[in-house]
């Protein structure tokens, strides 16, 4: 949940984890993401996302924040 959380990346539980719990009917266990381009990583390094949440118009005209 933490790199959920941080990244907004939800990485594939391990097969031991399903062995032990069972696999979900839906099959839903694998690797996506970004999920949400407002994970904390992004806004701890005070960037965008690529692909999202664009600056704006004219922005490639003043220089990057310090």
């Amino acid at each position: 949940m933490i790199v959920l959380w941080y990244t907004a990346t939800w990485n594939q539980l391990p097969a031991e984890w399903s062995e032990a719990y069972g696999q979900h009917p839906d099959d839903v266990n694998q690797t996506f993401g970004p999920a949400y381009p407002e994970g904390l990583v992004w806004k701890t390094s005070n960037i965008h996302p690529g692909g999202a949440k664009p600056t704006g118009y004219g922005t490639w005209a003043f220089p990057p924040k310090a």
